[in-house]
C-alpha cells in the first residue's frame, strides 16, 4: 500500500517518461496522452484508473496493427500496468484521491 500522493506522482512520472518516448508516434496516441494529462491535472479520478485507461487504448492500438511499440516503450507500459494495480491506503474516498 502506497500514499495517494506518491501514486500520483509516479504516475505523472510515468506518462511523462511514456510521452517523451512516443513524441514522434501517431496522432491517436498523443490524443489519448493528452486526454491522460488532463485527466491526472484535474484530480477528480484516481491516477491508477487514468493509467488503466492508457494502457488499455494503447494495447488495443497496438493489437488493431496502427501503431508499432518500442521495447522502452512496452517496458513503460509495464510499469504503468502494475502501477494501475497499485491500492491506496484510504480506498474508500473515490471522489478525492489526493
Amino acid at each position: 500500500m502506497r500514499s495517494n500522493k506518491a501514486i500520483a506522482a509516479q504516475a505523472n512520472k510515468l506518462l511523462t517518461i511514456f510521452k517523451i518516448e512516443n513524441a514522434a508516434s501517431d496522432a491517436k496516441v498523443q490524443k489519448i496522452i493528452n486526454l491522460a494529462q488532463e485527466k491526472l491535472d484535474k484530480r477528480q479520478i484516481p491516477p491508477q484508473k487514468i493509467i488503466e485507461e492508457v494502457v488499455l487504448a494503447t494495447y488495443s492500438l497496438k493489437v488493431k496493427g496502427i501503431i508499432s511499440i518500442s521495447d522502452a516503450t512496452f517496458k513503460t507500459l509495464k510499469e504503468m500496468e502494475k502501477l494501475s494495480r497499485q491500492r491506496s491506503w484510504l480506498p474508500f474516498r473515490p471522489y478525492d484521491p489526493w
